[in-house]
């Protein structure tokens, strides 16, 4: 049995990311949302899908961009396009013919569930999910999807749900949990495949509907006080935060429809409190490879993001306004889901000053935040274990200066292999890190004095950067409103901070006093003490969200 697990788990290594669930201790440790912190839930528009009208650009909205493509390959190398073009292609009412032909000459071209060695045909389910939403969107209109090509749809082309719900990663024995998104995907296209077979053919299934939805209701409300365990993942979260979107628009009860609600809800409010006009640079789960990747607003939540803020605001949604992620913003922007109002005004314009810890359980890496208007200081994080499959990244200063690539951000990051990095050393208005600083080429010291730089990003406000070094320590500090000059900031963040003391110790002038270990283990915080009072660093003990308004 031992030479069995082994096995096993060597095996999940060479997953590419796929399954990594181990025994899911993570789930039991997490707490909620502190009070206070809970996402908002007001909408500020009635939901429905807006579809582009007749007079729409065909070459720029993004429904068109779909519309107009070809059908194309059915098969593992081509498992998300074609459902999509489907989805706009019909609702653009094109091409009617030809979808339901294509769609009447196909069977399924493999199984759900993660692609690894013993499951090379897998991922099915990521068609499955799109095909799914085409059935419940376009099933009831027999002028778009023929009754012939619903029926086939339902009972051939969407897999049939097994004797429990899809959890575990196929043909493992049970020695390793599948992943989120795959979860999600292969249980809610089997559920929609049951609900359109009550609902079109009367058939005698509630058991089977009811079964499946009970696992459903079990595992968001898991999601509800957890979060995504493949949080921040690109593009994991994307397919998870689709897979939802479809879910909230078309579940048969609305308990169900309120319980994905919360879910995408919180998982928006999130995104609004850990990016800067849709821009980040957060740590993740999966695919840790893609850590080093410069872009800051390429993530398919962002695209998401877009596409229901261009919605709610009644204008088009444009390939020019989507360049990446498009297959996600699309989900996005044909469902009827609509972020709260905060939500998409805090992304318009962060109002006030705040700071958010977000943690993630039990052998991961919390998410630290401090902003307010036009800035935001977003942690690297901290890998753990390769198999917590965790990614950490420089800890970044975004400014409301419409920076895309992270070479022209101000950024604190360490010289050594990432998996030694704890980049977890943020609070209010302050970043540290046992590494270096890199300043973007295009600012320049206003002042250098007293041991520190200290830049002014914009003439007309009274806001500061200052930024130091040591041999083994890079330390920003952000002043949002200082009204002395620059060499005045300088010479009091000299007097108040001996050269020697920073490697461990920094004092605001006149404010919070900092003391950090930037040798921590990597399952405690980087900071020891807020002024006299001792941190929590038990990192995976921290609530899912913690945010406050500094005064």
């Amino acid at each position: 049995m031992t030479r069995y697990y082994a096995l096993i788990f060597l095996l999940g290594l060479q997953l590419s990311g796929c399954a990594y669930y181990f025994g899911n201790r993570w789930e039991n440790r997490i707490l909620t949302a502190e009070k206070g912190a809970e996402a908002p839930q007001e909408r500020s528009m009635a939901q429905g899908p807006q579809i582009p009208g007749e007079e729409a650009n065909p070459r720029h909205t993004l429904v068109d961009f779909f519309a107009n493509k070809d059908l194309g390959e059915w098969g593992l190398h081509n498992k998300v396009d074609p459902p999509r073009v489907i989805l706009a292609k019909l609702s653009r009412r094109q091409d009617i013919q030809e979808v339901n032909d294509w769609l009447m000459a196909k069977k399924p071209w493999g199984h759900a569930g993660s692609t690894w060695a013993g499951n090379k045909n897998g991922d099915y389910d990521f068609t499955m999910i799109g095909l799914a939403a085409v059935l419940m969107r376009f099933g009831p209109d027999t002028t778009l999807l023929y009754p012939q090509t619903a029926e086939h749809l339902a009972r051939n082309l969407l897999l049939p749900p097994k004797n429990k719900p899809h959890t575990w990663t196929p043909r493992m024995l049970k020695g390793m949990k599948d992943t989120e998104n795959h979860i999600l995907m292969t249980n809610i296209s089997a559920y929609f495949r049951e609900v359109w077979l009550n609902m079109a053919y009367q058939e005698e299934n509630e058991d089977k509907i009811s079964e499946i939805e009970q696992f459903l209701q079990q595992y968001l409300n898991k999601m509800g006080r957890t979060g995504f365990f493949e949080f921040n993942a690109d593009p994991y979260c994307g397919y998870t935060l689709t897979t939802l979107v479809i879910l909230e628009e078309f579940a048969a009860s609305d308990r169900l429809r309120q319980q994905t609600r919360l879910v995408l809800d919180q998982a928006n409010w999130q995104l609004a409190l850990g990016s800067l006009g849709l821009r980040r640079y957060p740590p993740f789960r999966r695919r840790r490879e893609r850590a080093s990747r410069p872009e800051l607003d390429a993530h398919p939540h962002a695209a998401m993001m877009r596409a229901w803020m261009l919605k709610a605001e009644g204008l088009d949604v444009t390939t020019e306004a989507i360049p990446h992620a498009r297959h996600q913003a699309l989900i996005a922007h044909l469902g009827s889901y609509i972020p709260p109002f905060k939500v998409m005004a805090w992304i318009r314009e962060t109002p006030r000053e705040f700071a958010a810890a977000m943690g993630h359980g039990y052998h991961s890496s919390p998410e630290i935040y401090s902003g307010g208007p036009g800035w935001l200081l977003s942690a690297g994080g901290v890998e753990r274990q390769k198999v917590d499959q965790l990614a950490a990244r420089p800890t970044v200063l975004f400014l409301n200066d419409g920076a895309t690539d992270l070479n022209q951000c101000f950024y604190l990051s360490s010289p050594n292999d990432p998996k030694t990095w704890n980049h977890t050393g943020v609070h209010e208005r302050f970043a540290v890190t046992p590494g270096f600083l890199h300043v973007p080429d295009q600012y320049k010291p206003e002042v250098e004095a007293f041991g520190w730089e200290i830049y002014r990003p914009w003439k007309e406000r009274n806001f500061r950067i200052a930024a130091t070094t040591g041999p083994a320590f890079a330390l920003l500090a952000v002043f949002p409103d200082w009204e002395g000059s620059g060499e005045a900031l300088a010479r009091a963040l000299g007097n108040a901070n001996p050269r020697d003391s920073l490697k461990s110790t920094f004092q605001f002038p006149e404010g919070k006093k900092y003391l950090y270990d930037l040798k921590a283990r990597h399952d405690q915080w980087v900071i020891t003490q807020i002024n006299e009072y001792p941190a929590n660093r038990k990192i995976d003990l921290w609530p899912r969200l913690e945010l406050y308004y500094p005064k």
